[in-house]
């Protein structure tokens, strides 16, 4: 167990985000003489009701149902857990790089419990993180935290011999919640997978989209754009966001696509959450047609101020991008989708099958259709960790 901690530490404290942090850190004489070994550690803080400056790295992260998001942290001497406050996991600047692997520089952090031998509890504030604006690494850098990956000659796994090597996740006995009917099931989660894993998907799909044609024809936003619209929709008018095109940058993935590229596109997505529920939204950029892919229909909560809101915020983009504005600017109907999932914890499963092949087209034999979920969960599993371009795909091998 020791021996697996110590390797923990190496490849965290060894990564490129603990450097950058430990360079800005240095560059802004945060702690004395500039050393991060000079910084108070949560292990050996004693009464104090905040901590001045916390450098951590993020080693989970999920959220918690009410908007807030749970992470656990990782610093040189310990492992706690933090809670995270909607406005920052919603912040345009922040939200987003709030992931497994990121690093953290946090200052006046709150902490809860007095025990010296058991670690704080951080509560994570928009006012907490520090803003700042770290260069690149240097090429020494990337080497020193690349993994080397090895392909032995005619090696091959096959499906069953990956998923063997994954720990299956615990299984617990949950009851779900959807439209008038509850279900009770056993499952590892009931709300599908997590924003983070959702966000890692859709860019892999466009990263392959970009390095196979030369472009992206199925743009798709972070799950955080339609959580910003949803909760700005909730104010008073007057207290809204005015949305300029530069916005909508900020809920895509910086060196991989942007707004300008849906001038060019067939299909934007998306993707959301809400009340533990997955579906997606679409728009076929040629026809202007407006569609909400909702595997379990549309007759939850709330769903009807939820669609035309995103409606009318992409309503506004596609006026930006034609330079059609007021009353020349598109109109988008919305259209649905017949519902088709089997369960009630595939959810996400769909949303990402919509956001990769949908067309206007039913995808699935609905003879078939549970099998074909759970090859579709063993085709990603293994298409992304045999990747060629993983880096970690020497620790599944």
């Amino acid at each position: 167990m020791k021996e697996m901690t110590a390797v923990g530490d190496a490849r965290d404290f060894n990564s490129n985000a603990w450097k950058w942090a430990c360079r800005f850190v240095q560059y802004h004489g945060l702690v004395a003489e500039g050393d991060i070994k000079n910084m108070i550690l949560l292990s050996s803080r004693k009464s104090m009701e905040k901590i001045p400056l916390v450098v951590c790295m993020v080693k989970e992260c999920y959220p918690n149902g009410l908007g807030d998001m749970s992470i656990v942290i990782k610093d040189p001497s310990t492992t706690t857990k933090a809670s995270v406050h909607r406005k920052a996991v919603m912040d345009p600047e922040f939200g987003f790089h709030i992931a497994v692997g990121a690093s953290m520089i946090l200052k006046n952090v709150s902490v809860y419990g007095h025990n010296p031998w058991v670690p704080p509890y951080l509560n994570i504030t928009i006012c907490n993180i520090v803003k700042n604006d770290i260069s690149p690494p240097t090429d020494h850098e990337v080497e020193a935290s690349l993994p080397v990956v090895r392909n032995n000659p005619g090696e091959y796994l096959d499906v069953d011999d990956i998923l063997k090597k994954l720990v299956p996740p615990p299984k617990v006995v949950t009851t779900t919640y959807h439209e008038d009917t509850s279900e009770t099931s056993v499952a590892g989660s009931s709300c599908g997978p997590c924003p983070n894993a959702i966000l890692f998907a859709c860019n892999n799909f466009m990263y392959r989209q970009r390095k196979l044609n030369g472009l992206i024809k199925r743009v798709v936003f972070g799950p955080l754009y339609t959580s910003v619209v949803v909760e700005d929709s909730r104010k008073v008018k007057a207290k809204r966001r005015q949305w300029i095109l530069g916005d909508y940058n900020n809920f895509l993935t910086r060196g991989l696509v942007s707004v300008h590229d849906i001038l060019t596109t067939d299909f934007v997505f998306a993707p959301i959450i809400h009340e533990q529920h997955w579906w997606c939204y679409a728009i076929n950029c040629r026809t202007r047609q407006f569609f909400v892919l909702d595997s379990l229909g549309r007759t939850r909560h709330a769903r009807k101020r939820i669609d035309n809101a995103i409606a009318r915020n992409m309503e506004i983009l596609f006026g930006f991008l034609l330079n059609h504005f007021d009353a020349d600017k598109p109109k988008f109907e919305v259209l649905t989708q017949d519902p088709l999932q089997p369960n009630l914890y595939d959810c996400g499963m769909m949303a990402l099958r919509y956001i990769e092949l949908w067309d206007g087209e039913t995808m699935f034999d609905e003879k078939n259709f549970p099998e074909q979920l759970q090859e579709l969960r063993q085709h990603y599993i293994c298409d992304w960790f045999m990747d060629p371009e993983n880096i970690h795909r020497n620790y599944l091998l």
